[in-house]
This record gives structure tokens, sequence and C-alpha cells, in this order.
């Protein structure tokens, strides 16, 4: 589908907090929501139109890939290298001990699953891929 400035401005409305061009210019918003589109591309999803379920997860996915760029872009800006996500998987605060988990081949769908979790805005798109009868996805 086109991703029209219409649908960019839609986008702003429903998460008024992308609304700062700066950060989130329409390029971004526009590439954000291409990806999205390609995960709400199943029949099940419906068609495009205000309110609709296509239209929740189109943008739950897109404001979703924005929050993970944001960050990104954060860690490069204050000198780092990003990284792969990794959930916490045990948390020690005395002496402040943590580790993460780390993909491997043979869990793939689950570190693409925590991903998503990262965000309020990915766990929003995958409520709303169990709705529309998509389950987890593999990858």
């Amino acid at each position: 589908m086109e991703i029209t400035q219409e649908i960019i401005d839609e986008f702003r409305v429903v998460y008024p907090e992308f609304s700062n061009t700066i950060d989130f210019t329409d390029a971004q918003i526009n590439r954000a929501l291409c990806k999205g589109d390609r995960e709400t591309l199943s029949n099940r999803w419906g068609a495009y139109a205000d309110c609709t379920l296509k239209q929740d997860g189109l943008f739950s996915f897109g404001a979703h890939w924005l929050i993970l760029r944001l960050r990104q872009t954060n860690i490069v800006n204050g000198g780092g290298t990003p990284g792969a996500i990794a959930p916490t998987t045990s948390k020690t605060v005395g002496d402040e001990s943590e580790s993460f988990g780390v993909a491997t081949a043979q869990n793939l769908t689950e570190s693409g699953e925590a991903a998503l979790a990262s965000t309020s805005y990915g766990q929003e798109f995958m409520r709303l891929r169990r709705r529309a009868g998509m389950g987890a996805v593999a990858v």
C-alpha cells in the first residue's frame, strides 16, 4: 500500500508522541509505516481505513520500529555501538549484576518476540496480531 501524507498525519494524530518533526521526520515515519505494512499484509488484517485492525497494526508496528531506531540513534550519539535487543534474564541489585539473553539460531522466533515485547507499541502489535489470528510469526 502507498503510505501517503494523509496516513502519516493520521499516525501523528493517533500517536501524538511522534508529532516532533525533528526527532520523527515524515520520511522516518513513512519508512516505519512501510515496514508496518509488510507486517500486516495478510488478508486477516483487513483493508486499511480509519479505526480498523489494519490501521491499528500498521501504526503500532511503525511506532515500535521508530522507538527502536531512536534507541539505536541515542546509543550511537552517546559514542556506543548498537547491539541486538536482549531481554534481561536475571538481575541482582546488591553489587549491580545483570544478565541478558542472547539470540541463537534455535530461538530466533523467541528473540523476535522479545524485540516486539521491548516496547509498549510492540506489545500492542502482538496483541493485535493474535486478534488477527496470526499468532507468533517465525523469523
